[in-house]
């Protein structure tokens, strides 16, 4: 039988709420200097939480291994995911071109720089992020107003994260929604972390070629 994701008691869910309200201000508030440990104590903090009253129902917190659909059916969807996610890109960055904004995106400078990114934005930055910006915020909330109120959350939330960072670029504006779309029908936070680190690996390569 299929668990539904989130917590069902409404008067949990809303505590719940309350303290994913909490993280997230927290984490934006500390976001330009914020370190991994910081914010996988803020997830560890939801996860207590949430398991308690859970009982200890992880499929519902989205902490199992195997997604709704099976994982080849998310391998076929990261393809359409990512041709959405692209073309919306292509779109953002021409209007912003004939509006003549410089976003001020630099290619690497060299080699190392990129390791030190793909081992940042390929490694922690997916499993910290979407610890707090798909787990610890989409959790509770769906009970509460629903799917679609939380992927616009969740995603408003982290487009919100990039601001702060200072990268307000078309892919960080528009991740955030297709990310928490994923979480909520695969019901695993494995299929968002996933296609965090690939987004962040093509960003990558993209900056590496462009310094070149």
């Amino acid at each position: 039988m299929r668990t539904e994701l989130g917590i069902s008691n409404r008067g949990g869910a809303a505590a719940a709420s309350a303290a994913a309200f909490a993280i997230i201000v927290i984490d934006l508030w500390l976001a330009p200097t914020i370190t991994a440990f910081t914010r996988l104590t803020l997830s560890c903090a939801a996860l207590s939480l949430y398991a308690l009253l859970t009982r200890g129902n992880w499929p519902a917190l989205g902490l199992t291994l195997h997604p709704a659909g099976g994982w080849v059916w998310w391998l076929k969807a990261t393809l359409v995911i990512g041709t959405g996610v692209g073309v919306f890109i292509l779109l953002a960055s021409g209007v912003l071109w004939v509006a003549r904004v410089d976003l001020g995106i630099r290619g690497f400078t060299d080699i190392s720089e990129f390791r030190r990114f793909v081992w940042r934005a390929c490694l922690w930055a997916p499993v910290t992020e979407e610890s707090v910006y798909r787990f610890a915020l989409c959790v509770p909330l769906i009970r509460l107003i629903g799917e679609r109120m939380t992927i616009l959350a969740s995603g408003a939330a982290f487009a919100a994260l990039h601001f702060r960072y200072g990268n307000p670029a078309p892919d960080n504006f528009i991740a955030g929604f297709a990310l928490a779309w994923a979480f909520l029908r695969s019901r695993t936070l494995l299929v968002p972390v996933g296609l965090h680190a690939l987004g962040n690996l093509c960003v990558a390569l993209f900056l590496l070629a462009k310094g070149v």
